[in-house]
C-alpha cells in the first residue's frame, strides 16, 4: 500500500511539474487555417462644458451631455498552405462594421462603413510577419489601402509577447494606444497593459490584465489647449496554445478628463468603455 502511494506521489508530481513548465507565446496567423473574428465595443460618456461669456457680466451655464456609442465589427481571415519561399497566402474579408451613437437620447446619423466588403490579399512569413500584396473592393484606393493596412496592424499588434518564456504568475507589460474623444477632436493616448498568466488548462492559458493610463498634454498651437486625466481597468485573455492565437479577450475600463480649451472656456468628461473580442479558429 506504501509502495503504491510512492508511486502515485511520483507521477502526481511529473504531471503537475510537466503542467508547469515555462511557455513561449506568441499570436500569429498560421497556415491552412481560418479565423472568424468580432469585436464589440460599448462606451458611455458624461460631460460637461462650461462656455466662456464674451460679456463678463453674464455668467456661463453648464452645459450637460450624455454620448452612448455602440460599435461591432465581424471580419473573416483566411490562410493557405506553406508555398517553398517559406511564406503562405493570407485573404482578409471585412464582413460587418456598424456603428451607432446617441448623444441625450438623440439618435445621430451614420454613413455605412467604406471597409466593409473590401478584401485584403497577402503574404505571411512563418514568424508572422505579413505584408500586404492587393486590394479589391469598391473604392479601393490608396487613402483605403492606407486605412486597411492600419487595421491589420493594429490587430497584428494588440499583444505583443515576450520573447523568452513565461511562468505561472509571470506577467509581462505592453502599450496600447487608445483614441479618446474630447469635444470635437480624437485624442491619441497610450496605456500601460499588464498581462499576468494565471493557469493553463486544456491547451488554453488564462491571463488577467490591468490597465492604467495618466496623462497632461499641453498643446499650445492648437488654441491653448490643455488636457489632463486618468484612467484604470481590468479584463481577461483565453490564449489558445495549439493555435497560437487568442479565442476571447475583454475589457472594462473608467476614465475622467478635465480640459481647458484655451480662451473659449473648459470641460469635464467622465467614460466607461467596455470591449470584448472573440476568435472561431478552424482549420482547413
Amino acid at each position: 500500500m506504501k509502495k503504491l502511494a510512492i508511486v502515485f506521489a511520483i507521477i502526481l508530481a511529473s504531471v503537475t511539474a510537466k503542467a508547469q513548465e515555462p511557455v513561449i507565446f506568441k499570436l500569429k496567423f498560421l497556415p491552412d487555417h481560418k479565423y472568424n473574428a468580432s469585436m464589440k465595443m460599448a462606451m458611455g460618456m458624461h460631460t460637461i462644458a462650461l462656455r466662456a461669456q464674451k460679456v463678463k457680466s453674464v455668467k456661463a451655464k453648464p452645459q450637460s451631455t450624455d454620448t452612448k456609442m455602440e460599435m461591432t465589427m465581424k471580419f473573416d481571415i483566411t490562410t493557405g498552405p506553406v508555398v517553398p519561399a517559406n511564406s503562405f497566402p493570407v485573404t482578409m474579408k471585412y464582413e460587418d462594421m456598424t456603428m451607432k451613437m446617441v448623444m441625450n437620447d438623440k439618435v445621430m446619423p451614420s454613413a455605412k462603413n467604406p471597409l466593409v466588403g473590401q478584401v485584403i490579399y497577402g503574404q505571411s512569413d512563418l514568424e508572422g510577419k505579413f505584408q500586404i500584396d492587393s486590394i479589391s473592393g469598391m473604392g479601393a484606393n490608396e487613402q483605403m489601402k492606407t486605412m486597411m493596412t492600419t487595421m491589420i496592424n493594429k490587430i497584428q499588434g494588440q499583444v505583443v509577447f515576450p520573447e523568452h518564456p513565461l511562468n505561472i504568475g509571470g506577467s509581462f507589460t505592453q502599450e496600447m494606444p487608445i483614441n479618446i474623444p474630447a469635444g470635437d477632436m480624437i485624442m491619441d493616448m497610450k496605456a500601460k497593459m499588464i498581462y499576468k498568466l494565471i493557469s493553463i488548462k486544456a491547451n488554453l492559458a488564462y491571463f488577467d490584465t490591468d490597465i492604467t493610463m495618466k496623462f497632461d498634454v499641453d498643446m499650445p498651437k492648437n488654441g491653448g489647449i490643455k488636457m489632463a486625466g486618468n484612467g484604470s481597468g481590468k479584463g481577461q485573455m483565453i490564449y489558445n496554445i495549439g493555435e497560437n492565437y487568442f479565442n476571447s479577450m475583454s475589457q472594462t475600463m473608467t476614465m475622467t478628463y478635465n480640459m481647458i480649451m484655451g480662451d473659449k472656456g473648459k470641460m469635464t468628461s467622465k467614460m466607461d468603455m467596455t470591449t470584448d473580442v472573440e476568435n472561431v479558429i478552424s482549420r482547413n
